[in-house]
């Protein structure tokens, strides 16, 4: 969930369209109730259903308002990466994509150290304001990938260590 310019909630979600296909859609209540926007056209589905912890193929980031007042969404999907773009204030709609200027990320925050086959990297960042500075952090740990909950069979990989990464300015 995310807020437009007016500070009104904007729900972000993925459903199959009429043609069966995952589609991104962006909601906002209106006079008339909630008005839901179709924002993708894509032509591929994503088989979300199951239980357990499951790989997750298409993800939508809530709306955000720049200082500016420009409104963008980031989103990933499993064949075309990750993407940004400018939605239309009004409907919802996005106008086109933007080019994400983005800086090499460290060899210890991308590359699995590892030798255990399947093994991943994972990260989680920090969510809070940056008061004194514009320092980010994250953690970053390394694991095997989705398997529904499901155990596993042995051999199983060492534990790996959790890293606080420090990103400043």
């Amino acid at each position: 969930m995310g807020f437009d310019g007016q500070k009104q909630p904007v729900v972000s979600y993925h459903k199959y369209d009429v043609h069966g296909n995952t589609q991104i859609y962006n909601a906002r209540w209106t006079t008339e109730g909630w008005k839901s926007v179709q924002a993708t056209n894509w032509n591929s589905r994503w088989g979300f259903s199951g239980g357990g912890s499951i790989d997750f193929n298409v993800r939508v980031k809530a709306i955000r308002v720049d200082a500016k007042g420009i409104m963008t969404q980031g989103w990933s999907h499993w064949e075309l990466g990750n993407q940004h773009w400018k939605l239309d204030p009004e409907t919802l709609a996005p106008i086109h994509r933007i080019k994400k200027s983005t800086k090499p990320k460290s060899a210890v925050a991308v590359e699995v150290q590892s030798d255990f086959p399947g093994m991943q990297v994972r990260t989680a960042h920090d969510l809070g304001r940056k008061i004194f500075d514009k320092t980010h952090y994250h953690l970053r740990w390394e694991t095997l990938g989705p398997n529904r909950d499901r155990p596993r069979e042995k051999p199983w990989p060492d534990a790996s260590p959790l890293i606080l990464v420090e990103k400043s300015p």
